[in-house]
């Protein structure tokens, strides 16, 4: 394998993340409330919207210091498995995170959390020669529509036109 990703590859995959949930944010404030569940807790997905840029702010802090060897392990992963394998992981551990389900501090370093990532990810059979460029593919390892998945809990109520193409 020839293609490997850049530490550029990886902040712009984190970069882009965090603005679809800034855009997903901004979409569910101008929709109409009769369109959300009388459970749905606008504080609380609110708050875990923010609590997933928050974390991704920090990782960004660390990107350079993921080691090229790393980078081309992700660069495999990404040519290897579809981004739909790799995306439940990649949602997980931030979920993880921000959840309190474990120290933000295990995952705080990018170094760690894609090391976790590669790591969940290897322990699945890979779905073979999936993407012939990892750079096209690592940029589905998140949805610009609903990035998070939230609009698929039950107490939220409310679907969006194209998600079920997109997830």
């Amino acid at each position: 394998m020839s293609e490997t990703l850049s530490h550029a590859d990886i902040r712009n995959l984190l970069e882009g993340f965090a603005a679809a949930i800034g855009f997903d944010q901004h979409r569910v404030d101008t929709m109409p409330l009769w369109k959300f569940d009388p459970r749905y807790d606008e504080d609380m997905w609110r708050q875990w919207r923010s609590g997933h840029i928050r974390h991704i702010n920090k990782v960004l802090q660390t990107v350079d210091e993921i080691p090229s060897a790393m980078l081309a392990e992700l660069a495999a992963l990404s040519m290897a498995y579809k981004p739909e394998s790799v995306r439940s992981t990649f949602l997980e551990l931030f979920a993880e995170v921000v959840s309190g389900s474990v120290l933000e501090e295990e995952f705080e370093a990018a170094e760690r959390f894609f090391g976790w990532l590669i790591c969940y990810v290897r322990k699945k059979p890979p779905d073979g020669l999936f993407a012939p460029q990892a750079k096209m593919s690592n940029l589905t390892w998140w949805s610009l529509n609903d990035p998070l998945k939230v609009a698929l809990d039950p107490e939220v109520g409310y679907r969006l036109p194209s998600q079920v193409s997109d997830n």
